[in-house]
């Protein structure tokens, strides 16, 4: 389904990720964080850190440990156009805040950092890509502007609201998306207007080859413009051509 390109998009957040059916080891991710075609663009470095607890005896003592699970880097531009990537054990995310960048710009630049992952000797099999894009609405949350509100079901429903939507793809029985709706920094669904996060996941088949499943990114971007137009109203469209 085609939809209307719109020239100020309200997205504040985008994220492209692919995740690996096995974990990686600390080893091949300081090999990658360290990689030269990664540290000229990406000048930044810090540790991704985990927690866990545990309980043991009748006293039930507690017992907390940490351990590194990745890196996140950073471009440092100075600018709207820096990105952010994830180096976790089992997931390669990218990150994009503030400025709308185009799709296939996104899509290229994780690709890029997915080879320099082959050149670090390990071949790793994608079973997931995922696509996330955080919108922020300047509308008021109203049938007006959006479709989808607690108010269709709770006539009643006043204050703060969280609504969480989970669907499948018509014919990809390997496609889902969640919407999640959120009314921002307000006390009530008459102002501060709307939070909008679209998130689309694929699953992978693991006989599936590269090439082919960077195109499904393409499918991802489908689906997430449908969910994204079927939230809002044409005259919420009108606000962002």
């Amino acid at each position: 389904m085609s939809h209307p390109k719109l020239s100020h998009p309200p997205i504040k957040e985008s994220i492209m990720s692919v995740r690996f059916s096995e974990t990686l080891t600390m080893e091949t991710l300081n090999r990658l964080s360290k990689h030269n075609l990664i540290t000229e663009k990406y000048k930044t470095a810090r540790p991704l850190m985990k927690f866990s607890a545990s309980l043991h005896s009748a006293e039930a003592e507690g017992k907390f440990d940490t351990a590194q699970s990745g890196y996140m880097l950073r471009t440092e531009t100075g600018s709207a156009s820096d990105y952010v990537l994830q180096l976790r054990l089992d997931t390669l995310s990218l990150h994009k805040l503030s400025a709308y960048t185009e799709f296939n710009e996104l899509r290229d630049e994780l690709k890029s950092v997915w080879q320099v992952l082959l050149n670090c000797d390990v071949s790793p099999i994608i079973d997931q890509i995922a696509v996330r894009y955080v919108n922020v609405l300047a509308v008021s949350p109203t049938l007006e502007y959006v479709n989808l509100l607690p108010t269709n079901v709770l006539p009643h429903q006043k204050g703060n609201f969280f609504l969480q939507i989970d669907v499948k793809h018509e014919t990809d029985p390997n496609l889902s998306g969640t919407i999640i709706e959120t009314n921002q920094d307000g006390d009530s669904l008459q102002t501060n207007g709307l939070t909008l996060d679209i998130h689309v996941e694929k699953e992978i088949e693991a006989s599936q080859r590269y090439e082919t499943i960077w195109q499904d990114f393409d499918s991802l971007r489908a689906f997430k413009n449908d969910l994204f137009f079927a939230v809002i109203t044409q005259k919420t469209q009108l606000l962002y051509q």
